[in-house]
């Protein structure tokens, strides 16, 4: 059996951690999305990645959250949460790494998100994915996540490859 925690970074090695893992997010979804030439540099472009990782803690400053999943002591996956309206909470770049993978440790990030955001004010939660993605679609259906209108405007060519799920807390 393994041993599975949720925790926010505390430390310059946590958050090195949690830059290798969103690198390791975006490589996977530019690896989903082939079919779809541009949308990960639209969404993550590699210019101002670096910039975007590096203000993490600053850009899901409570009430969000920052969450590192660990794997007996490794970490191995990562979430985030910020407040988008009052009352409203988005999950974003949920990820985890390939040796983790069916152990269980998405849906505990997910969960310690969800119950953050809870303790934090919100009474909604929203995130947004793409169709290849279906793995994720799944864990976020079988948490009770439901598809929702679009919370932004995305932009056309990729209006339908992008879904949203929400849900109340």
């Amino acid at each position: 059996m393994v041993d599975i925690a949720i925790r926010p970074p505390e430390s310059k090695d946590d958050f090195d951690a949690l830059r290798a893992l969103c690198r390791g997010y975006r490589i996977a979804l530019c690896e989903a999305t082939k079919d779809q030439p541009g949308i990960v540099e639209r969404y993550y472009d590699p210019s101002d990645f670096e910039t975007l990782l590096g203000e993490l803690a600053a850009l899901h400053a409570p009430p969000g959250g920052v969450f590192l999943g660990l794997v007996d002591g490794t970490p191995l996956g990562c979430g985030m949460t910020h407040h988008i309206a009052p009352g409203v909470a988005e999950i974003k770049r949920v990820y985890t790494a390939p040796p983790a993978r069916g152990l269980g440790l998405g849906r505990a990030i997910m969960q310690a998100a969800m119950d953050h955001a809870r303790d934090s004010g919100a009474t909604r939660m929203v995130l947004d994915t793409m169709r290849p993605l279906t793995s994720a679609c799944r864990l976020y259906e079988t948490l009770g996540f439901e598809p929702i209108e679009p919370f932004y405007q995305p932009q056309p060519q990729w209006a339908d490859y992008i879904l949203f799920y929400g849900r109340d807390l």
